[in-house]
């Protein structure tokens, strides 16, 4: 189920980041952090909702191809 959840996770990440049109490097930053977080995190614990945007918006700063907060949930929230 874990294996599972995980791929819904990372699909909904490069979906949200093909809709926002960000670069390699930061979608790449952005998987590597939610995937990090989630080894030590359950998936039923703390939903991607909530971590798929976080780590947008840390790897899009991180990277300097900043996008606005209010565009990232947005996008994830209709993906």
């Amino acid at each position: 189920q874990e294996a599972r959840c995980r791929e819904q996770a990372c699909a909904l990440l490069r979906s949200s980041c093909e809709i926002l049109r960000l670069p390699i490097a930061p979608t790449v930053t952005a998987l590597t952090f939610m995937l990090r977080f989630y080894a030590k995190h359950s998936y039923a614990v703390h939903s991607p909702e909530f971590v798929v945007p976080a780590a947008l918006y840390v790897a899009s700063k991180l990277e300097e191809v900043p996008r606005r907060i209010s565009d990232i949930v947005n996008v994830v929230h209709r993906v």
